[in-house]
């Protein structure tokens, strides 16, 4: 079987390295994560991000597609991100700012819950523990953890108890 040529590896390692480079360069820049393999140089409208071309040498760059350059052009746009062109936010991309505050906002509800959540399964299952004896008196600290939700999910729970049952064990 023939093996590729050693010139094909070079571009497709500079290829790739392109793509992971100009990705990391748009995060930073806008706010928004692309997966290298979803970069492109010419954009559509449905696209967020475009290109600002700064040095006008280099606009040709963008007139193909990123699979369809040579490995000189790779090259140029590695070294090229945020000196010669940079990534500015997409003319339909406006409604992109409304949607990055809902996901901050969900983000935030959801941290919300998952802290109501943890607590609610540590009230639930208190009553639980009490008449077993797994909880007593000198158990101030763990009631205190259990109510603050550090040991409020039911896998900590779990492990609490268990290791409460061992210790009972051995005295």
């Amino acid at each position: 079987m023939n093996c590729p040529r050693t010139s094909n590896q070079e571009r497709a390692k500079w290829r790739t390295e392109c793509r992971e480079k100009l990705a990391s360069h748009i995060h930073p820049q806008l706010g928004i994560a692309i997966l290298p393999t979803d970069v492109k140089l010419i954009t559509k409208l449905e696209d967020l991000y475009q290109w600002s071309i700064l040095i006008a040498g280099k606009a040709a760059l963008f007139n193909k597609q990123l699979s369809k350059h040579s490995t000189g052009a790779y090259i140029d746009l590695c070294n090229g991100a945020g000196v010669h062109f940079k990534a500015v936010l997409a003319e339909g991309a406006a409604d992109y700012e409304q949607e990055k505050r809902l996901v901050a906002t969900s983000i935030a509800f959801d941290a919300l819950e998952k802290k109501w959540r943890e607590r609610s399964n540590a009230e639930l299952t208190m009553p639980y523990l009490l008449p077993l004896g797994l909880l007593g008196d000198n158990d101030g600290e763990i009631l205190v953890a259990l109510k603050s939700g550090v040991v409020g999910d039911r896998r900590g729970i779990l492990a609490f108890v268990t290791l409460k049952l061992k210790l009972n064990s051995l005295t």
